[in-house]
């Protein structure tokens, strides 16, 4: 009893947080437009942690959607179309683009298949959506415009997610025409075929013997040898 309680004022903050604060959402929309094509650059190599961040991200999404809410009127809002761009840009609206934003953005890091997601995404809210509808002890009603609002969360969380990939994918090209637009390729680079990443092994080979030097080593003179003369 008492969880549910905690669960109901945490429902409540988020609702006083947004109405005092309208401009939170925008500003928190603007900061992870910036920042996801660089962290899902450096996550694009680290599936595991991509993963765990997808799993992260659900569960406050369950969190915000499936506990115990504020007591109101129960019931579906079916009207469409819900939402239009400008209704888009208020703060509870906006707030449910946010949410849906990060999971999409992880699970299309994780699984390299972000349009896959975010259909995903939109058929979760749905259902999340049905749920609030089917279960009047929650104190939520489903919406079609949360439900709208959801999925444009999980395209742009895809489309996020596709940039972040497709600049990990041309990672090396960029890399090759950083060298090339160098004035003159050092000569044991050149031996590397222009590719820096191939220089420890170059260096490995070439510092390594071939033969055992252990015994005595034998010079041999490069001048040319003189005529006879009896």
């Amino acid at each position: 009893m008492l969880g549910v309680v905690v669960l109901i004022s945490m429902d409540g903050m988020v609702s006083t947080i947004l109405a005092t604060h309208p401009n939170l959402p925008p500003y928190a929309f603007a900061l992870i437009v910036a920042l996801a094509p660089l962290l899902g650059w450096w996550l694009a190599a680290r599936r595991p942690v991509a993963e765990a961040l997808t799993v992260v991200s659900l569960a406050g999404v369950a969190l915000l959607t499936l506990t115990p809410g504020a007591a109101r009127d129960v019931g579906c809002q079916l009207q469409w179309p819900a939402l239009s761009l400008h209704t888009l840009t208020a703060p509870e609206p906006a707030a449910n683009v946010i949410m849906f934003i990060l999971p999409v953005f992880f699970a299309g890091i994780a699984t390299r298949h972000p349009f896959w997601m975010a259909v995903v995404g939109s058929g979760l809210s749905a259902q999340i959506e049905l749920a609030q509808g089917a279960l009047p002890a929650l104190g939520r009603a489903c919406d079609v415009g949360d439900w709208q609002a959801n999925t444009v969360g999980s395209v742009i969380g895809a489309g996020l997610a596709l940039t972040a990939l497709e600049f990990h994918r041309n990672r090396p090209l960029i890399r090759q025409a950083a060298v090339n637009r160098g004035a003159r390729l050092s000569p044991v680079t050149e031996r590397a075929g222009g590719h820096a990443d191939r220089l420890p092994d170059l260096i490995e080979t070439r510092s390594r013997p071939d033969r055992d030097t252990s015994g005595p080593v034998t010079v041999r003179s490069q001048r040319p040898a003189l005529p006879y003369e009896p």
